[in-house]
């Protein structure tokens, strides 16, 4: 057997393999980013008009979209409330990050734009279990990409921030 022809069958050999899938970390880690792409460009449209700048739900201040975090509500959360859009929103990083959430801040916003009932629902949920399945998040992913194209497709104001969408495999 030639190099040739042990090359063609390596090569071959490799064709036949199955594609592997994709850990369920990495599914889910792939999933939050793309949910976070969602929030981030949603609360820009709702808060300035503009997907490329949004208003922190904390501090008040407009930040642009690069500057933003998807901020949760409940700090330390579990997977049951992880994507719920209620108790996410856009925070800039200093808020999310250099000062912990800023939890009585966020508090209070989410007094103004929900209700204590949307607060205790959340709280009640984050002490109850969710186990996602591979499935689930592939899904979910695919329904925020194209909640984040309907959105783009619809603001007057093009989106100037590549788009990470990673891999679409399943």
């Amino acid at each position: 057997m030639t190099v040739y022809s042990k090359n063609q069958q390596l090569k071959q050999n490799l064709k036949k393999k199955k594609k592997r899938k994709p850990k369920i970390g990495n599914v889910k880690t792939a999933t939050w980013n793309m949910f976070s792409q969602m929030v981030r460009i949603y609360e820009g449209i709702l808060t300035t008009g503009d997907p490329n700048r949004a208003i922190c739900c904390t501090c008040g201040e407009v930040f642009d979209y690069d500057q933003l975090h998807a901020g949760h509500f409940i700090p330390q959360r579990h997977n049951n409330i992880l994507f719920d859009v209620r108790g996410v929103h856009a925070q800039c990083s200093t808020c999310n990050t250099g000062y912990g959430g800023e939890p009585v801040k966020y508090h209070a916003y989410m007094l103004k734009n929900y209700s204590q009932k949307v607060i205790d629902e959340l709280n009640e949920q984050n002490h109850t279990t969710k186990t996602f399945l591979r499935q689930e998040l592939l899904d979910m992913r695919k329904e925020y990409k194209e909640r984040i194209k309907q959105m783009l497709r619809e603001s007057p104001i093009q989106f100037k921030y590549p788009l990470q969408f990673m891999w679409d495999g399943k």
